[in-house]
């Protein structure tokens, strides 16, 4: 049975999962942004990594990693499957408690539309949080260098140590 309690922690746990890295940009701002996508991936070995592509070529992936800032490469030919995320996902989290209380004006027939209404708040939470995502099925190896931030590779002279 759905308690307020539930109810509270669900959209609480949504909440968290909503949250974009401040880098990517907005959906109006795709194709002017100054860094490189967000990618979380595994290699062959299960070694997972994440952060900001900055460059991809058939010998090296470079990310700039999300836990410590630095660059790390890693062999493109042992990429397993990743996640891309090249703009912030919109956030319709607040919709599921505020539809759901409204709910509550429509008398004894709540009992049918809340369920219904709870159903289709978090599924649009949940399918909006997807938007701006490609997976490695979606986008073949050899076109990730469209997101990094360096597309055509890193500039001659610019050392892995120098980029923030």
């Amino acid at each position: 049975m759905l308690t307020v309690r539930n109810l509270s922690f669900v959209f609480f746990i949504l909440l968290i999962g909503c949250k974009s890295h401040e880098y990517l940009p907005k959906p109006a701002e795709i194709g002017t942004s100054t860094h490189g996508a967000y990618i979380q991936s595994y290699l062959d070995d299960g070694t997972r990594f994440s952060g900001e592509l900055i460059a991809i070529d058939s010998i090296h992936i470079i990310v700039l990693s999300e836990k410590d800032q630095q660059c790390k490469q890693y062999p493109t030919k042992e990429l397993g499957r990743y996640s891309l995320r090249y703009a912030q996902s919109k956030n319709y989290a607040w919709t599921i408690p505020v539809f759901s209380l409204l709910t509550l004006m429509h008398g004894y027939i709540a009992v049918f539309t809340f369920p219904v209404n709870l159903i289709t708040t978090i599924a649009v939470t949940v399918g909006a949080q997807d938007a701006f995502v490609y997976k490695k099925s979606d986008m073949p190896v050899d076109k990730l260098h469209l997101f990094a931030r360096f597309p055509q590779g890193l500039p001659k002279g610019l050392a892995l140590s120098e980029i923030k």
